[in-house]
């Protein structure tokens, strides 16, 4: 990316429980111009129980320009998709992060893994974005 006068992000994290009480949770950021979008919603096994969380908040260009340097600086703005396979029979969730930059050339960033803790560089540059967004929406 050379130019940050328009980019539109996308950063879902998802999980999928593998079970007889097969359940999972979507927390997606969606940034569109200036404004960060957080939603956090339920499927599955007891999902009515659990409300879907909605939040919004206003970026300075500072925090904007904070996000951009980091997907640049970590080379997120890629067509990328590795799956990440941990031999652990005993392991029932996966997890999936997907990070979607829309630019003129929209670039997908997707890895899964079936450990959430793996220490995988490319799967810690995703959970760092993720990360990062989280402390945003905590102001």
């Amino acid at each position: 990316m050379t130019s940050q006068d328009h980019f539109d992000l996308k950063v879902s994290l998802k999980r999928k429980e593998h079970s007889k009480d097969i359940n999972g949770s979507d927390k997606i950021f969606t940034l569109v111009e200036k404004k960060l979008y957080y939603t956090e919603r339920f499927w599955g096994f007891k999902s009515e129980k659990r409300k879907a969380q909605k939040k919004s908040l206003k970026l300075s260009d500072r925090e904007r320009n904070t996000i951009f340097s980091f997907i640049s600086e970590n080379q997120l703005n890629i067509d990328y998709e590795e799956i990440i396979k941990i031999d652990e029979r005993h392991l029932r969730n996966v997890f999936t992060y997907i990070v979607e930059l829309n630019t003129p050339d929209l670039s997908v960033y997707q890895m899964q893994s079936n450990d959430q803790n793996s220490d995988n560089k490319s799967w810690l540059k995703m959970e760092n974005l993720f990360d990062l967004l989280q402390d945003f929406m905590k102001g």
